[in-house]
């Protein structure tokens, strides 16, 4: 195996990897940002001085298309960017001596941007192929599983850093130490760099797969062929917009605080750690977004709420240190939560439409794009701010230039519109997940008000459903008549969702008025309002000559616990000719929990329909009918079907020890991985490990792997369970097993080892390690 490709050792490269950018972000926080255009103005550096850090390493970026082509040459990933990580890194020290050295402010200036121009320039050279790397890496299903944690713990690491920075500045300041502050700070940045270089040294270095080695012809080209791609020129496009418009103002929104507000260091972190609370609640919501409908839509959703933030800053006011402090701590709030959608999902657009097979150049062109968009902003920005000066006070140029920004990030979103992802659903999907966490029964009843066409109307009902608006139960029961089925339909199932008494009312009216135009969404409805008064109802039409609203009876009796509505379901899971009706009888006396209906289970377990024989396994089950475990291991050793998953799984829950070789041997004969899933499932009800078991069937890929290893963490035999896990990665379950026995043997471990089945390697897992403990 080819070293770091094995599933395992990405994902242990991949956490070192979030330590590495963790340490960064507070290394760049600390000798960047608000600290670096403090020291600026604290030497009396112009509006343009000011530009020039964030202009200087921004301009660096160009150097990764040919950073692209040189490092695609190389077959080792790490070996080619450990260079430049050290000399990104090492070349700050600079900034750590120069305040406590007396000369000129205007020589201080030039040593600083030289210091963060050569050491941008090093970094720049090698950040494509860690780009790459990381994209080669992470599982494209597992991005924003992994992007979110990564931006999270990133997130709060430098906010920390910087908040902590923020205190000691504050306070030396104020003891006319100013200097010195600085200078510790710049410091503890270049302290938390070394570390980060010290945690990427801990990841295992990848084997790329096809290494390049192009001439200069063949390299210009190469830089130019994703330019040629029409998708990701629509990427590129959308990027130097963005990109431009959140470099325009980018350090004079520090100027601005330090400059016309007055406000302190600290109160400008705050800003910080408001943004960063936002960002630890929602980021991993965005990145489930992003893997649930691709990162395009929920880009488009993160851009459009960043669109608004300059609003804030519109709004502050000079002298009033509180209200600025509040306000823009609240703001702040909002940012962390757009900004935070938007960093996990941009680079997991740029992954999803780059070429797999020249990935580094796509991702080095797009950072380019983005590079002249972040140089050429800020000196922009200053250039409009020095021209607006002389005409109008310094608040209302700031504010003219704030404004700007807005224009620009709209522009961003009407260019990101054009963008295509493939598989990506559309950013309306990702907006109505989020609109249903909150109520919009208020909306949706005007719009059923208003009338409109058949879709909007069929919409409307829908969505008055949904948020269970009792006062609209009126104009629902009136939609029962409608001209169109479908609004009739729709209207029935809103009402059962309100499940008011007018509303059962409403749908009772309608059935014995008009029998002829009763659809099973009308029955079913009746159920779920869960009213007594559906009784009578639901039982004319469990003798229906209809047999789909037989079923549809059945099922909603099932919702009512009335005696009445037992007695008659068991009499139709009894004597019925109508396995369909059968089936739904026993579903719903499942539901109800009735017991007394255990002679009609009993007999459905023979039963000659495959679906009907799963239903009574279900009942036997959740009844816990344990006198039936004769009748299930009598089914199961003559033979199966279908139905042998489910009545593995019923024996596994009531069952005996003895039972599980029984459960694997028809989990072997299984053809489909669901029923197999679920067979084993009984195999560990069996065990007492069905709960556990279970959560680590809902978990997959990367996500999987963690929480084993996490498991282990700190047990005894770690190592040995560890080449357990390392074998199953490799889908070697049955090796995998056996490294489980060498940890503690057991007769069921045994049983498992014969089953072929990955899950069972789960299933044995749990099993080792639960003795372990004990």
């Amino acid at each position: 195996m080819r070293a770091g490709t094995s599933r395992i050792d990405r994902l242990r490269s991949l956490q070192v990897a979030m330590l590495d950018v963790a340490f960064a972000t507070a290394f760049g926080t600390l000798v960047g940002g608000s600290f670096l255009v403090g020291y600026v103005k604290h030497l009396d550096g112009s509006d343009t001085w000011v530009s020039l850090t964030a202009t200087i390493p921004a301009l660096m970026g160009l150097l990764q298309i040919p950073g692209a082509l040189w490092g695609r040459r190389y077959p080792y990933f790490k070996r080619f960017i450990t260079p430049g990580g050290w000399a990104w890194r090492l070349l700050h020290i600079i900034l750590v001596f120069l305040p406590l050295v007396v000369m000129p402010n205007d020589i201080k200036l030039f040593l600083a941007m030289a210091s963060i121009g050569v050491a941008a320039a090093c970094v720049q050279l090698v950040s494509p192929i860690y780009a790459d790397w990381i994209g080669e890496l992470v599982p494209p299903s597992s991005r924003g599983w992994y992007f979110s944690r990564r931006h999270l713990i990133s997130t709060v690491v430098g906010v920390l850093a910087g908040f902590a920075g923020s205190i000691l500045l504050d306070a030396m300041r104020a003891t006319g130490q100013e200097d010195l502050a600085f200078s510790i700070v710049f410091g503890l940045g270049w302290v938390c760099g070394i570390v980060s270089m010290i945690f990427f040294l801990r990841m295992k270095d990848t084997v790329r797969a096809k290494p390049v080695k192009t001439g200069l012809r063949e390299g210009l080209r190469l830089m130019v062929k994703p330019a040629a791609d029409k998708n990701f020129r629509r990427v590129l496009v959308f990027s130097f917009i963005f990109f431009f418009s959140q470099g325009f103002a980018g350090p004079q929104f520090t100027s601005y605080c330090l400059e016309v507000l007055g406000l302190t260091y600290t109160a400008i972190q705050i800003q910080s750690v408001s943004a960063a609370i936002a960002t630890v609640l929602l980021v991993r919501f965005w990145g489930f977004l992003g893997d649930k409908y691709g990162s395009r839509p929920v880009l488009m959703l993160a851009v459009a709420g960043v669109s608004t933030l300059p609003i804030q800053w519109l709004l502050t006011a000079p002298g009033q240190f509180w209200y600025n402090a509040a306000l823009l701590g609240a703001g702040h709030f909002l940012a962390g939560a757009f900004w935070s959608g938007a960093g996990v999902t941009n680079q997991g657009l740029a992954l999803a439409t780059a070429d797999d097979d020249d990935r580094a150049n796509y991702l080095g062109l797009q950072t380019a794009v983005q590079t002249i968009a972040l140089a050429i902003s800020p000196l922009a920005g200053s250039l409009m701010l020095g021209w607006l000066r002389p005409m109008m006070s310094s608040e209302n140029a700031f504010k003219w230039l704030f404004a700007c920004i807005i224009i620009w990030r709209l522009l961003a979103l009407l260019a990101l519109m054009r963008v295509e992802e493939k598989g990506a659903r559309t950013a309306m999907s990702a907006l109505s997940e989020l609109l249903r966490l909150r109520p919009a029964g208020l909306k949706a009843m005007k719009t059923l008000g208003a009338g409109g066409d058949a879709l909007a109307r069929e919409q409307a009902i829908a969505q008055v459903g949904q948020s269970g608006f009792a006062m609209a139960s009126g104009e629902l029961v009136r939609a029962l008549g409608d001209p169109s089925p479908r609004i009739r339909r729709e209207a029935a199932r809103s009402l059962g969702r309100i499940g008011s008494p007018d509303a059962a009312a409403g749908l009772i009216g309608f059935v014995d008025e008009h029998p002829d135009l009763v659809e099973e969404e009308m029955l079913e409805a009746l159920g779920e309002t869960r009213r007594p008064e559906a009784l009578t109802c639901l039982l004319r039409f469990l003798e229906d000559p209809r047999s789909v609203l037989r079923r549809s009876a059945a099922r909603a009796l099932g919702r009512l616990n009335d005696p009445l509505a037992v007695q008659a379901l068991v009499r139709a899971a009894g004597e019925a000719d109508d396995p369909d009706l059968v089936r739904s009888s026993l579903q719903a006396l499942r539901m109800l929990g009735a017991a007394e209906a255990e002679p009609a289970i009993s007999l459905a377990l023979s039963h000659p329909h495959p679906g009907v024989r799963v239903a009574a396994a279900e009942a036997v089950s959740e009844l816990g009918l344990r006198s039936q475990a004769p009748l299930l291991r009598k089914a199961l050793q003559t033979g199966g079907d279908e139905a042998a998953a489910e009545m593995a799984y019923a024996l596994g829950s009531l069952g005996e020890e003895e039972d599980l070789q029984l459960i694997l041997r028809q989990t072997e004969l299984l053809a489909s991985p669901t029923l197999k899933r679920r067979a084993l499932m009984g195999a560990a009800a069996l065990l007492g490990l069905e709960a556990p078991f279970y959560r680590l069937l809902s978990e997959e890929g990367m996500g999987l792997d963690a929480r084993l290893l996490a498991t282990i963490k700190g047990k005894p035999a770690a190592k040995r369970l560890q080449v357990a896990i390392d074998r199953a990665a490799d889908g070697d379950t049955e090796r995998a097993i056996r490294a489980l026995l060498s940890v503690r043997p057991s007769a069921a471990g045994q049983a498992l080892s014969e089953c072929s089945a990955p899950e069972a390697f789960l299933l044995a897992f749990l099993l080792t390690t639960r003795e372990e403990t004990a």
